[in-house]
């Protein structure tokens, strides 16, 4: 009697763990990519629990063979998968880390929108000692954070940035013309 309900138990148990990897590994990342094309995503399909982080690897290993153009345009050299994917896909692209999608967002309504509404699209928090100890814009959420953007913002606005460049240009100036 007793050996039934253990060997029940254990079996629930398989059966949930069984489940549950099942759901990780497969079935959440398959709807995640129906879902994305839905909304006119495209990128690679999803292979199983690796994503595309084999091909993302053998692409860094590519790009850092080549040596760096004299340009502005860097991206190719810095991200190379990263460009080959927005390359062939476009604007409204995405790939796989194992089984979590990262999207790329390049259209400047779509960033607007999601800049706008910190509460509707919150950020990863794979670490949370460290986001406990960082605590700052790039790791703060909702009220939080749009309070520290608030308090930020006018030090990025254009004339502040060009009187303090223009001060610091000229202390350097007449140091040198102390000198």
């Amino acid at each position: 009697m007793v050996g039934n309900v253990v060997v029940t138990i254990v079996i629930v148990l398989i059966g949930r763990v069984g489940w549950k990897l099942l759901n990780w590994a497969w079935l959440k990342p398959r709807k995640l990519e129906k879902w994305m094309r839905s909304e006119g995503y495209k990128g690679n399909s999803y292979k199983l629990v690796i994503g595309d982080i084999k091909e993302l690897a053998q692409t860094m290993k590519e790009g850092k063979k080549k040596s760096i153009p004299i340009s502005h345009d860097i991206a190719a050299h810095v991200l190379p998968f990263d460009h080959q994917i927005i390359t062939k896909y476009g604007k409204k692209s995405f790939i796989w880390f194992g089984p979590t999608p990262r999207i790329y967002i390049m259209e400047p309504e779509l960033i607007k929108e999601i800049l706008s509404r910190p509460n509707d699209f919150l950020k990863p928090h794979p670490d949370q000692f460290r986001d406990s100890v960082i605590s700052g814009l790039l790791v703060s959420e909702g009220q939080k954070w749009a309070k520290n953007r608030q308090i930020m913002n006018p030090a990025f606005h254009l004339e502040n940035i060009k009187v303090g460049w223009f001060i610091a240009l000229e202390r350097k100036l007449s140091n040198r013309i102390d000198k």
